[in-house]
């Protein structure tokens, strides 16, 4: 008997090899898809679980909330934070600092970190830093190194590049970082090499640690400053990472509960209060890359990513589901003979579940294929550090195995229930069965997949509108040919920049211009009145350079402040927010004498505005989820610490020399030294780094739109295929009776157009509310376009009517008497 079943199952595999083939390719697609998403999902909840003893790892955070203003979260703390934590608790074992540096490591002709891709490769830490996060030690001990100051601990990865294969340990090399005096050079020897720490699955970003105990570190200077009760007397204190390590069962609980205690301890040493409420939390280190506070947009990535593979799923499993089933009517007559042989129904439905068994099979290796070779590939997409090393993973294994007979029995649950139950001689005049078994389900399980297929394309349709929207309509001025230079600013290094040939202008600003440095201020108004406002220091020549004018009054200009003397300006401009904010009704109106009074506008400095000159449009060069509040712009050279240079656009290479030169020739004075490199960036590159996460998504989805249309498609043809075998004696009698190639084709397309129409209508409602909740998370979106319904429904029509044709066309063409005979 079993023989018999398996030479029926192989002879039935045989005669519909279209059918298996497309049938075992688009599952193992749509496996493929689901087990690349769990990959990247679990690597991102799997953040530094190399940490010996991660669970017992926490990281410092604060959140601040100001009057009217939402929360905003930081990983930054005090850098008197670690002392009370450790002085409190008993619970804690261990607490240590991490603060990075921008410096240059140089071992003969190698030179590392001086890049801006390179920031924070080097960190000083305080010497029990390896006993809060144990890492793999390569050689050397450094807890040991740590303690003393003229050793540093390194990757490596890192020793590799410094030294190529000799080895590192005991090897001295130099340490390149800047003060207040210029360039200094320190001389460090390598007290130990730990093993590499894994990009992009640890929040650890640096590579090299120094020692918090080398004087020029801000870690030590940061010390002896508080030792001198700077902070008690100014009220400011750098921020640091704190990790804390708890002892093992100790409670996070009873930690957090004193936690604000110890925030009330912090602001009291500072005597400049900023009216924002603060808050302390603990939080795990692998939980810190997926929290929305500390990543944003981290929650909508991982949702996006698991929709995205349910979709291409539930589209290869309804294809899969489909084409068995629409085979399985033409099994109806082998089901009579072997009955009326002896078969048992027990023994047909084995011999169906084995056959689905043996399909989804053959899908899941295809599979584990697939996934091994695109992995790679979607780790440098995702910019994630996924594995899958299945064979060392029981769980990831058990896993599969479930996922297989699942499928399997899904799968082959139609035919083994209802084919097997068929009495013998019904089953022998099955033409009835032949005709109408599984039709509903085959046209629900189109509907969906093309339901779902549509939700996709106008997801990804939105996405690409908006990124569009983001890049070129929001940015309200002028970036075309724009250079930003990090560099600090003076009269002579501005005016050497201006003479250069390929320079149309150059201005200077706080780097909160371009949208870092979103601190708010209190500021009163002349009535007593308190609002907070956003500072931004700019220059003479800023607003000009971006083709900003005002909408009321005039710019700053040179006589407004003086770049000598270096004090803020009395003079100031406001954006429309601020106008608002102020209570003027038009931008005429806001012109004028006005006082506007802050404590700590601008480096912790109290400062009074007696006149508002200007009033300018709403702009922001932040991103677009960023609601532009009310801003000041005024000039305060002390704050100038970037450059941005319009260029004509000819021989950019000798301009880009040129000003490289003009940074060289004017750093000596300037507190900037000759080992350092000129950082700089076209400002399109900083709004495609800045809609970096956006363009992933878009990008994604339109992958997978692609994948779930070929694999809908894929299936459709399967389905036309199989219904035109299925009714082509139908047909041949159709055109013995009168009915021409017209009306047999237009019948045959409006049997597959149908699931397509229902399935549009199902979507739109769906797909419309997600994406406008997707469109409010910005502060600045695009309406959501209705006119992308119509065309979604006008594409897939097109598209599944064309994949059909084919097929149908060969039907309705076919003579009456060949059909006739078909049987």
């Amino acid at each position: 008997m079993f023989r018999s079943a398996l030479a029926a199952a192989l002879r039935h595999l045989y005669r519909g090899k279209l059918y298996a083939a497309i049938a075992v390719f688009g599952l193992a697609v749509g496996l493929c898809a689901a087990l690349l998403a769990a990959l990247y999902i679990r690597s991102q909840y799997s953040y530094d679980h190399f940490v010996a003893g991660y669970r017992d790892v926490y990281l410092a955070t604060m959140s601040f909330t100001g009057p009217d203003q939402p929360s905003s979260y930081g990983k930054v703390t005090p850098v008197l934070l670690a002392a009370l934590l450790k002085q409190r608790f008993p619970e804690i074992a261990s607490v240590t600092r991490m603060n990075p540096h921008r410096v240059t490591l140089r071992y003969g002709e190698v030179e590392l970190g001086s890049s801006i891709e390179d920031h924070g490769l080097v960190s000083s830490v305080d010497p029990n830093f390896f006993d809060t996060l144990p890492l793999p030690v390569l050689a050397g001990d450094p807890v040991a190194a740590l303690s003393k100051p003229d050793q540093l601990v390194m990757t490596r990865e890192i020793a590799r590049k410094l030294f190529g294969d000799e080895p590192a340990l005991g090897r001295t090399l130099e340490v390149v970082h800047d003060n207040a005096l210029g360039s200094q050079v320190v001389t460090v020897t390598v007290g130990a090499v730990i093993d590499d720490i894994p990009d992009n699955r640890s929040q650890l970003e640096s590579r090299v640690f120094v020692s918090g105990r080398s004087a020029w570190t801000q870690l030590a200077m940061s010390d002896r400053s508080a030792e001198r009760g700077f902070y008690a007397r100014f009220g400011m204190t750098p921020q640091v990472l704190t990790l804390v390590r708890l002892h093992p069962g100790a409670l996070l609980q009873s930690v957090r509960d004193d936690l604000p205690e110890v925030v009330s301890q912090i602001n009291s040493a500072a005597t400049v209060q900023t009216g924002s409420k603060s808050d302390l939390d603990l939080v795990r280190i692998d939980r810190v890359q997926t929290s929305p506070h500390y990543n944003p947009g981290i929650t909508g990535r991982i949702v996006m990513t698991t929709i995205m593979a349910l979709v291409i799923l539930v589209i290869a499993a309804a294809n899969f589901v489909n084409l068995l089933t629409a085979r399985s009517s033409a099994r109806v007559l082998e089901v009579g003979v072997r009955k009326l042989a002896g078969a048992r129904r027990a023994t047909l439905a084995l011999q169906f579940l084995g056959e689905a068994f043996v399909y989804v099979t053959v899908a899941v290796v295809a599979a584990v294929a697939m996934t091994e070779l695109l992995l790679p590939h979607v780790n440098a997409f995702l910019v994630a550090n996924a594995e899958f090393k299945y064979w060392k993973e029981p769980a990831l294994l058990g896993w599969m195995l479930l996922g297989t007979i699942v499928f399997g029995l899904l799968a082959g649950f139609w035919p083994a229930l209802v084919l097997s139950a068929l009495r013998p001689l019904g089953a022998m005049h099955g033409a009835r069965l032949a005709r109408g078994s599984g039709g509903f389900l085959r046209q629900s399980l189109v509907s969906l997949q093309f339901a779902l297929l549509t939700s996709l394309i106008l997801a990804a349709g939105v996405m690409y509108l908006q990124r569009h929207f983001a890049t070129e309509q929001a940015l309200r001025f002028d970036t075309d040919q724009v250079l930003i230079v990090e560099a600090s600013c003076s009269p002579g290094r501005m005016a050497e920049l201006r003479k250069l040939a390929g320079v149309r202008d150059a201005a200077c600003s706080y780097s909160g211009l371009l949208g870092g440095g979103e601190a708010m201020s209190e500021v009163t108004t002349r009535d007593g009145g308190k609002i907070r406002i956003k500072p931004v220091q700019i220059d003479d020549r800023m607003l000009g350079l971006y083709g900003i004018a005002p909408l009321a009054g005039r710019g700053l200009t040179a006589s407004d402040f003086n770049a000598a003397t270096r004090p803020p300006s009395k003079r100031f401009l406001i954006n429309e927010a601020a106008m608002r904010a102020l209570g003027f009704s038009s931008p005429a109106a806001a012109l004028g004498p006005y006082q506007l009074a802050s404590a700590e506008l601008g480096a912790g400095r109290a400062h009074v505005f007696e006149e508002i000159i200007g009033v300018v449009p709403d702009f922001s060069m932040a991103p677009v989820n960023t609601r532009i509040g009310p801003t000041v712009f005024y000039a305060d050279p002390v704050q100038f610490s970037t450059i941005s240079v319009k260029l004509k656009g000819t021989d950019i290479p000798a301009t880009l020399a040129d000003i490289n030169l003009v940074w060289k020739s004017t750093s000596g004075r300037m507190g900037e030294g000759p080992f350092g490199k000129l950082n700089y960036y076209f400002y399109d590159e900083r709004v495609q780094r800045m809609y970096q996460s956006m363009l992933r998504e878009a990008r994604a989805f339109g992958i997978a739109s692609l994948v779930a249309i070929s694999l809908a498609l894929l299936g459709l043809l399967g389905l036309a295929a199989s219904a035109a075998d299925r009714r082509t004696k139908e047909i041949g009698i159709r055109k013995a009776l009168g009915a021409t190639t017209g009306d047999v084709l237009r019948l045959l397309l409006w049997q597959f157009s149908k699931p397509v129409v229902w399935a549009n209508l199902i979507a739109w409602p769906v797909a419309g509310w997600a994406m406008q909740r997707w469109l409010n998370g910005f502060a600045y979106h695009i309406d959501l376009p209705l006119w992308l319904f119509p065309a979604t429904l006008l594409a897939t029509m097109l598209v599944a009517l064309a994949t059909v044709s084919a097929h149908a066309l060969r039907v309705a063409r076919a003579k009456p008497v060949t059909a006739l005979r078909y049987e």
